[in-house]
């Protein structure tokens, strides 16, 4: 085969093309794994059911039983309200894990959430799903609904 500048021009023009698309893929990869679309928490089905007690204690207990409980997991909590924030646009419910101040539960609430949580009063027992995110001085759930009994 002759080697012309038309013929090196198209080797070098497909090669770029080929090398675009895969840094596109591979960037649109990317984008949805670090922003996954996101669910209906009304629709989406537990895979724990705690009490918020039993919750705190599992999560400072032996390491072993903290293993079934991990980040991104959807978790069923049923708890005594503590306190309700609703403060810079964001709804949160703090529920009671024991007599001490923490460790708690703290739920993030959808939006969709306002007009549920403000019928809510301190002590009242409430379930409440959502993503649980960890554990450092409270255990953090974001994403969070009332679920109806």
């Amino acid at each position: 085969m002759k080697v012309t500048l038309g013929n090196v021009k198209n080797i070098f023009g497909a090669r770029f093309w080929f090398i675009v698309l895969v840094v596109a893929l591979v960037a649109s990869g990317l984008w949805f794994y670090f922003n996954p679309i996101e669910k209906d928490m009304a629709k989406v089905e537990p895979e724990f059911f705690y009490k918020a007690p039993d919750l705190i204690s599992t999560l400072t207990g032996d390491q072993s039983a903290q293993k079934n409980i991990k980040a991104e997991k959807v978790v069923e909590i049923t708890g005594a309200v503590k306190e309700v924030n609703d403060r810079n646009d964001r709804i949160t419910i703090i529920l009671r894990a024991g007599l001490e101040d923490h460790p708690a539960v703290i739920c993030d609430m959808l939006k969709g959430e306002r007009e549920s949580v403000r019928k809510l009063q301190m002590g009242d027992t409430v379930k409440v799903k959502g993503i649980y995110k960890g554990f450092l001085k409270d255990a953090i759930f974001l994403n969070c609904v009332i679920v109806d009994e």
